[in-house]
């Protein structure tokens, strides 16, 4: 279990019906702050709390945070993520920026649970500016290739019942040397 890796490549975006769904196209993290301090995450599932704030289903707000007025029709947001809400009146007002970070070392960062990450020695400290572009009305897919995870797995099953025949071999052939000094 310890030689594990999550991949931080691409997955698909797949478009979502209604909410706030976001996607990173690309390299970054959305980050957002939790009681035990700032975490990160792909997972693009936000929503809207009662105080207009944009949160995640666990209710933990991004960062820096959005906040949607009252009223508001409607939201944008841009590529680069700045967030517009549509008011009554039609105008828009700008009411954020989502600005997605990276790691030095993806592969770093530690799985906290609920698709949360949390930086570490390894991962190096955030940096603002992640390469990716923001997509809105969408969410990331999995990246898992199932042809590849399953070819792979195949051939694992196939090498332990091959190592398990010649340790039954082995056993065998010590059992007769056993047997003939005995």
């Amino acid at each position: 279990v310890g030689s594990v890796q999550v991949h931080y490549s691409q997955g698909p975006l797949e478009l979502q019906e209604g909410g706030f769904s976001l996607a990173v196209n690309g390299e970054g993290f959305f980050q957002v702050e939790t009681p035990e301090g700032p975490r990160f995450t792909r997972a693009g599932n936000f929503q809207v709390d009662g105080e207009g704030n944009v949160v995640t289903s666990q209710g933990y707000p991004l960062v820096p945070p959005v906040q949607i007025p009252a009223g508001a029709t409607g939201m944008q947001v841009a590529s680069d993520g700045t967030v517009s809400a549509v008011l009554a009146d039609g105008t828009t007002q700008n009411v954020g920026v989502m600005n997605p970070v990276r790691f030095a070392n993806p592969g770093g960062l530690m799985q906290e649970g609920g698709n949360l990450l949390s930086a570490s020695p390894a991962s190096g400290a955030p940096m603002m500016g992640g390469t990716g572009s923001i997509f809105f009305g969408a969410v990331e897919g999995s990246n898992v290739n199932l042809t590849e995870e399953m070819v792979s797995m195949i051939l694992s099953k196939a090498s332990v019942r091959a190592n398990l025949a010649a340790l039954k071999t082995q056993d065998e052939v010590l059992g007769e040397i056993v047997d003939l000094r005995g």
